[in-house]
């Protein structure tokens, strides 16, 4: 009788989920569950064909779609998380500031622009003769960050805020700059940031009043295509959207500082092993494959991978083509022989890789 009556104990993760779902506007909680939901279907499908916007695919095989669904790729979980740090508070602020409506209007613009920019680009490089840009790659939600981080900055009333725990303040307007220019350093520069990052400037600063929809035409689309979304909790009607409002009743910090602080706290923590180890990998070191091996059964071990690499480098006739087959997820071998079958003609190999 005692059993039946002691109510059992709650689970922190179900009573987190409903807090966080309880408080997360609509068009942000769905964002950041497909994010995770297309995550977790990486595991067993390749999405990177399907979604990511590469020229060739996009536009000479009318994938159009893609323009679309390539902010949404997602096949990283340190991506997944740092997106979650930032989007989460960025996302919900800049919705409660604008309505679901028009933060969803806002969110598929900076990501068709982007990629459509992204387009362009590379079918002028390929008409100037550089062929490999029709299978350069657009994609991830990071291309929507900085278009929403450089909105905000242009907006904002702060004279300066700090990038990480840096002690120095930059100015609030080239914030976004100096983030970009670090991302450049460490993973290489984007093109499709790029493009996003300039038209939240001009967003911001008001360049582009004919793509923010009126208050009218909003509240057609929710009483119309938008009809089933309205009664979902978390949605926000137009008419209760806060403007600037919306920033200054924010319990958390600035959104762009925010996403620069708190990704540098929750970088994961590495073991003395790792960090004792010169060569980062998932691989096994040779010294602890199985058991302790002398140093010179090491050294041979080195030098028969340095062999195999150098003689597999020599059967390459076509190193950047097969790069580019191998990046856009074609076997490296498969590559290799459709290379030598179509005489190292890149867009040949694709046709007949597709």
């Amino acid at each position: 009788q005692k059993m039946a009556t002691s109510s059992s104990p709650n689970n922190p993760v179900i009573d987190w989920w409903k807090d966080w779902s309880g408080r997360t506007p609509l068009v942000t909680r769905f964002t950041i569950q497909t994010l995770a939901i297309l995550y977790v279907f990486s595991w067993f499908s390749s999405l990177s064909m399907a979604l990511i916007n590469i020229p060739y695919y996009t536009i000479m095989k009318l994938e159009l779609y893609r323009l679309i669904l390539a902010p949404m790729f997602c096949n990283s979980i340190l991506n997944l998380v740092f997106t979650f740090m930032c989007f989460n508070n960025l996302g919900a602020t800049f919705e409660r500031s604008l309505g679901s409506a028009r933060f969803a209007w806002l969110l598929v613009g900076i990501g068709l622009i982007s990629n459509i920019g992204f387009d362009v680009f590379c079918f002028l490089m390929a008409l100037l003769g550089t062929y490999e840009a029709l299978f350069f790659q657009c994609q991830g939600f990071w291309v929507i960050l900085f278009g929403l981080i450089a909105i905000e900055c242009a907006e904002s009333q702060e004279p300066t805020r700090q990038l990480f725990r840096i002690p120095y303040q930059i100015p609030t307007v080239y914030y976004p700059l100096v983030l970009f220019a670090l991302f450049s350093i460490l993973s290489g520069p984007n093109l499709g940031s790029a493009i996003a990052m300039g038209f939240g400037y001009a967003y911001g600063f008001g360049k582009v009043e004919g793509f923010r929809p009126s208050l009218i035409m909003v509240q057609g689309w929710e009483r119309g295509c938008l009809a089933n979304f309205t009664t979902q909790p978390g949605f926000i009607p137009s008419g209760a959207a806060l403007g600037s409002g919306a920033w200054a009743v924010q319990d958390t910090p600035s959104p762009a500082s925010m996403e620069a602080g708190e990704s540098r706290r929750t970088q994961p923590k590495t073991t003395p092993a790792e960090q004792a180890s010169p060569f980062p990998g998932g691989g096994q070191a040779l010294s602890h494959v199985g058991g302790t091996l002398s140093k010179d059964a090491a050294r041979q071990a080195r030098l028969a991978a340095l062999e195999s690499r150098g003689s597999a480098a020599k059967t390459q006739r076509w190193p950047m083509e097969t790069n580019t087959l191998v990046d856009m997820g074609y076997d490296e071998d498969l590559a290799n022989r459709t290379l030598e079958a179509c005489g190292g003609n890149l867009l040949a190999a694709v046709e007949r890789l597709s």
